[in-house]
């Protein structure tokens, strides 16, 4: 049943059972190391009965003897099709709901066929049913609302993430401050509630965490390679001016620490830049 037609709680495991079992089945045995969520954390995520006791992570394992990028090709093709909404895989609402359940591993496996130089790069591997792996990267990528794609980026960015995987990652990272519309406050808000303690009461303000601006600072703060300093400045300048409007008061208390973090950096056009669009008017 697709559209608007009710699906029963039970259906809906059932679709995340099988979609669970073709990512790990169909996407983790073929990538390399470092790719994609740690496999212990995604085979405790999983639906499948058999996965959560332990078993998953020693069946993947077992699995990597049996790498194929061919495999892997179709499998992330077809799920790009259901993230997309395209054909009859994709009708009903409720299945592209689900498909962002997958959305990491798609982008893992996009990116292992793109960038990984033993799977041929962006030439793609032999038999790939669908060319373009950098531009599904891409697109993958940039579809996605900023609130999903920073813990995104940041579950997939880990210390053993490989360099092939790494670059395009970190890039996309750090061209949202100045790319996405209310990046900053996308960003804050991301380590203010990743850092609130599940318990904690609505009727006491939580007490901001200098860790956690810290984080939240550094990805504004930094200026890609690729972009003018006084360009990515502006814009980020400009969106902290407003949210010293905000009426959500801890709001305005981390975006006074990015602030005071802003105005201590230094550079070519940096300085100028801070003074115009942030100092002035704060005068």
């Amino acid at each position: 049943r697709t559209g608007p037609q009710l699906v029963s709680p039970a259906e809906v495991r059932v679709i995340v059972c099988l979609l669970d079992l073709v990512v790990l089945e169909g996407i983790y045995p073929s990538l390399a190391r470092g790719v994609g969520i740690p496999i212990e954390r995604r085979t405790r995520a999983a639906a499948l009965p058999g996965l959560v006791t332990g078993r998953g992570t020693a069946r993947v394992e077992e699995a990597r003897n049996r790498k194929d990028v061919e495999l892997l090709g179709l499998v992330v093709g077809r799920l790009l099709e259901l993230l997309r909404g395209e054909g009859v895989v994709a009708e009903g609402d409720l299945l592209r709901r689900v498909g962002d359940r997958v959305l990491v591993d798609v982008i893992a496996g996009c990116a292992e066929l793109a960038f990984n130089p033993e799977n041929g790069g962006d030439r793609g591997g032999p038999n790939i049913t669908f060319t373009d792996n950098h531009s599904n990267t891409n697109a993958s990528l940039s579809r996605t609302p900023t609130p999903q794609l920073l813990p995104l980026l940041l579950q997939l960015l880990t210390p053993q993430t490989p360099p092939f995987f790494r670059t395009p990652l970190a890039k996309t990272l750090s061209l949202i401050p100045f790319r996405r519309p209310d990046a900053v406050r996308h960003i804050i808000e991301l380590f203010l509630l990743t850092d609130t303690p599940a318990d904690s009461s609505s009727l006491i303000p939580p007490n901001l965490s200098i860790e956690a601006l810290s984080k939240a600072s550094n990805i504004i703060c930094a200026v890609p390679s690729s972009v003018d300093a006084g360009e990515y400045y502006s814009k980020v300048c400009a969106e902290l001016l407003e949210l010293l409007d905000s009426e959500d008061t801890l709001m305005v208390r981390a975006a006074g620490f990015v602030i005071a973090d802003v105005l201590g950096r230094k550079g070519r056009g940096i300085e100028e830049t801070v003074e115009r669009v942030l100092v002035v008017p704060l005068i």
